[in-house]
């Protein structure tokens, strides 16, 4: 096994890989980490494929470094399936201790784990290609799930971040997004929510018509209470039983923009009548996770 291997050298190891299918294995691997840039995307998938066939003592550090390897190629090839490969790879069965750890050289230079890059990458390559979204749990790839429904609630132009959050309050980040959404709208996304930390990240599918995905998003009964006509709020109680929220605890009462009832100045709904509210929670500037309205509909 030498790290310089010639194709006629790879040709001659996998001919006769029975007889050693870890130098093999080696052999492709160091073969593809010194070509796979110029020797094509049907030539490196076909010699992943085989890899894949070669039977090998796993978890192993050749099989992490196949691993790290296949991410610079889906980098490099758009056609390469990256999730397709991670699920014969055996993602959740193969990652090693060593694998979910970040390291320091000695010159202080940090470099993340192959489980924190696994994990970056299937959000590229999944903004790059949504249709390869998985439409249920795939046991395989632990840290994606199934399409839900959104409200995407801003948008950060800095960091080009669309935010997006779900019925349960969760807040999903959607960066710079290959199917772009509307503000106020409802999308249909895969939550990407990773093994060790709180940053959940949405690949978007689609954008869903306004009222299914209201009703899909699901509304809260409440009524209108009190006019508010110098802060231009109106004061409403939710009537529905309030639902688990995460990070916070979602309340009965409080205010939200007269602006979202698009009613005429000075034409605003009596008390007691009804409404169907969306809320969900969103973190104030203390840290404090509260009742945010998105919508407000008049029944």
């Amino acid at each position: 096994m030498k790290d310089n291997i010639t194709w006629q050298e790879l040709m001659a190891s996998m001919d006769s890989a029975k007889a050693h299918p870890t130098d093999t294995a080696w052999d492709i691997y160091w073969y593809l980490k010194n070509n796979y840039q110029e020797c094509g995307s049907e030539q490196t998938r076909m010699l992943l494929f085989a890899y894949t066939k070669i039977p090998l003592e796993r978890p192993s550090l050749l099989h992490s470094c196949i691993l790290q390897l296949a991410l610079k190629i889906s980098e490099q090839y758009d056609d390469f399936n990256l999730l397709n490969f991670i699920r014969i790879w055996g993602y959740n069965q193969f990652l090693r201790p060593e694998d979910k750890e970040g390291r320091t050289t000695e010159d202080g230079k940090y470099f993340i784990s192959l489980e924190d890059r696994t994990e970056r990458t299937v959000r590229e390559y999944l903004n790059r290609h949504p249709e390869h979204c998985p439409l249920k749990r795939d046991p395989e790839l632990p840290m994606i799930l199934p399409p839900i429904i959104g409200y995407v609630n801003s948008y950060d132009a800095k960091n080009d971040f669309f935010h997006i959050f779900d019925n349960a309050s969760r807040h999903f980040v959607a960066k710079s997004p290959k199917v772009l959404p509307l503000i106020g709208e409802y999308v249909w996304f895969t939550p990407i929510i990773p093994a060790n930390s709180r940053f959940k990240s949405a690949v978007i599918i689609k954008q869903e018509e306004h009222i299914a995905g209201r009703e899909t998003f699901g509304t809260l009964d409440a009524v209108y209470q009190q006019t508010d006509t110098e802060k231009k709020t109106f004061r409403y109680k939710i009537t529905s039983p309030l639902p688990d929220a995460d990070g916070g605890t979602m309340v009965a009462e409080g205010n939200a923009s007269l602006k979202l009832l698009n009613c005429p100045k000075g034409k605003y709904p009596e008390e007691g009548t009804h409404l169907k509210l969306v809320v969900f929670l969103v973190r104030g500037s203390d840290g404090t996770k509260y009742n945010h309205v998105a919508e407000a509909v008049l029944n």
